[in-house]
């Protein structure tokens, strides 16, 4: 994950979004500094859907 940031910093991006399941990788996301956005509802299991936001890059608007 964060060698796929710093190729969109080199590259110009200034935020990353990413889509998780709770049973996957959540608390990675988060740990990366990463903050939920949303979620979904309704996958198998009782599980959902969670999107999260980063703001990244040295133009990147602080996060509010």
């Amino acid at each position: 994950m964060r060698a796929a940031e710093e190729e969109a910093v080199r590259r110009g991006c200034t935020d990353m979004t990413v889509s998780t399941y709770t049973f996957q990788a959540p608390r990675l996301h988060q740990g990366l500094g990463f903050r939920e956005r949303g979620r979904v509802e309704g996958v198998p299991g009782g599980h959902h859907d969670v999107y999260f936001h980063k703001s990244i890059g040295a133009s990147a608007p602080s996060e509010v």
